[in-house]
């Protein structure tokens, strides 16, 4: 069949977190290396749904009271 086997992405973010419960559920993720759903929206207006596992995550500093982040997906 054309759609057999396993197909993979790897994506890396940087970004800022909105808000605690953000950055909580995105900490619960890594650490049970749980795989969830997720939607990425780029900037040329694309989207794409995908269940990934977190490989690897970063806290950054504060900026303006936010706190800053990176991850792998």
């Amino acid at each position: 069949a054309p759609a057999a086997g396993v197909q993979a992405l790897q994506v890396r973010l940087d970004g800022i977190f909105k808000d605690a419960a953000a950055e909580e559920l995105l900490r619960a993720a890594a650490f049970g290396r749980l795989v969830r759903n997720y939607q990425l929206f780029f900037p040329n207006g694309d989207r794409y749904d995908a269940a990934f596992v977190v490989a690897s995550y970063n806290r950054g500093g504060s900026v303006e009271g936010l706190e800053s982040f990176s991850v792998t997906l």
